[in-house]
């Protein structure tokens, strides 16, 4: 599994006020504090297609959410994708941060912002994956 402080975004989701560190003998956990739920890191890797559906996804004002993942469903993941995600989730889904990369010139290259869904939107945005 992926570490949280290991992805390029780390730096933005883990300032925000919705997110609490708690540190123990084995080392930090990040919670979001509304659900005080754990966060989880996971990457994805998708096809040159299924990359930009996602980014459309992604790009959409949030209005139109419901709309996209209804239409794209749960996207298939590649073994070694041009598209790669980063995410952030809690545990019981009321919270999920997303960037997505693109490999160019033999690095990762952020393709979007970092986007931070909460509740509905993240429960609905989670049916991607």
């Amino acid at each position: 599994m992926s570490s949280i402080t290991n992805f390029d975004m780390a730096s933005q989701v883990l300032a925000l006020p919705l997110i609490q560190c708690k540190k123990s003998l084995f080392g930090k956990s990040y919670y979001y504090v509304s659900s005080d739920n754990k966060l989880k890191a996971k990457t994805y890797d998708y096809t040159p297609q299924d990359g930009e559906c996602l980014k459309k996804i992604i790009e959409a004002p949030r209005a139109q959410l419901n709309d996209l993942v209804e239409k794209y469903g749960k996207l298939p993941q590649a073994n070694i994708g041009n598209y790669h995600l980063e995410m952030c989730a809690a545990a019981d889904g009321r919270f999920t941060a997303l960037q997505l990369f693109r490999f160019v010139n033999y690095e990762y290259t952020p393709v979007t912002d970092v986007c931070i869904y909460e509740e509905a939107e993240s429960l609905l945005i989670q049916k991607l994956f």
